[in-house]
């Protein structure tokens, strides 16, 4: 199922800020991860990358919060023993 949302700049802003602080919220007691993926072509536009960095400086501003990319989330993940494994 793919599902399509049209989300003005500020629609986005709120959403993601929402979500980034109830997980922030939840992790006092376990670890969380908030992935947000870019799409170049919806990206791309001024006023989404507007949006980006306000996203960016308002997550910064929490301490604890650590920005990877997929591949350094991959190799922490591998090298956590606390990992669930299958």
């Amino acid at each position: 199922m793919i599902e399509i949302r049209n989300f003005s700049p500020d629609q986005y802003i709120t959403q993601v800020k929402m979500e980034f602080d109830q997980l922030y919220e939840e992790s006092a007691t376990r670890r969380r991860q908030l992935s947000l993926t870019f799409h170049d072509r919806v990206s791309g536009t001024p006023q989404m990358v507007k949006a980006a960095t306000e996203l960016i400086r308002y997550m910064q501003k929490h301490s604890g919060v650590a920005f990877k990319r997929k591949d350094e989330i991959a190799k922490m993940t591998l090298n956590d023993p606390t990992s669930i494994r299958e």
